[in-house]
């Protein structure tokens, strides 16, 4: 009934086929878990479509004009384009900035010139102050004819500037270490170590001491 309503071929039609809902108005549907039409629902009739209008041939006739004559000849004469207006008055615009000159800047590259020469003399003062033979002037100023103290302080210095972290202890520098590690406690020795005194520590010390061969009796190189 379905198909001969619609106008369908029944032949053609798969038993699985589905109309669309466009077909029926709503009250054909009843929705029973899943959404089916009633038994009584009925088609509603199709409209046929619009015919469709055909628009007519052009003539194939030889008088055809050529499309350049149809269009209209542009215009090559420089007469003036006017420019859009946006309704902006001239007195509305902003005014344009003004060109960046050198008098625009402050005036401080002399002075800051001046401060920079002031301070490369004060570091020049001061490094003279500090140079290793202004430092030995007046160490011998201080310590006089102590040579034992001026060699102990010039050694320290000389541990201190060093750019080398690890640096062989003189021979000086071991008979020194021994002087005060043995006239002193250990305790002593270690009070100097933590005070800045770069002095070798108690186990390369004791290490010195296990490479002497010391006989008993009296030694000769002993004075």
């Amino acid at each position: 009934m379905w198909c001969s309503s619609m106008d369908l071929d029944t032949q053609n039609v798969p038993p699985d086929a589905l109309i669309c809902s466009e077909h029926f108005s709503e009250k054909d549907f009843c929705n029973r878990k899943r959404i089916r039409l009633n038994n009584a629902a009925v088609p509603l009739e199709i409209n046929a479509p619009p015919p469709m209008i055909v628009s007519p041939t052009p003539p194939t006739s030889n008088n055809r004009r050529p499309l350049v004559q149809i269009l209209p000849k542009l215009s090559t004469s420089s007469s003036p384009v006017s420019q859009p207006s946006f309704g902006v008055t001239q007195s509305e615009l902003p005014p344009a900035p003004s060109p960046i000159t050198s008098d625009s800047f402050p005036n401080s590259t002399a002075a800051d010139k001046k401060r920079i020469r002031q301070l490369q003399q004060k570091v020049r003062r001061a490094k003279a102050r500090t140079g290793g033979g202004n430092i030995l002037q007046k160490l011998d100023e201080l310590t006089g004819d102590e040579d034992s103290l001026k060699s102990i302080i010039k050694s320290q210095l000389h541990r201190l500037t060093s750019r080398k972290k690890k640096k062989r202890f003189s021979q000086e520098e071991k008979v020194t270490a021994l002087t005060i590690y043995y006239s002193s406690t250990k305790r002593g020795y270690r009070t100097l170590q933590k005070l800045g005194l770069r002095l070798p520590s108690i186990s390369t010390i004791n290490r010195w001491l296990r490479s002497f061969t010391i006989s008993p009796g009296i030694n000769n190189s002993i004075e």
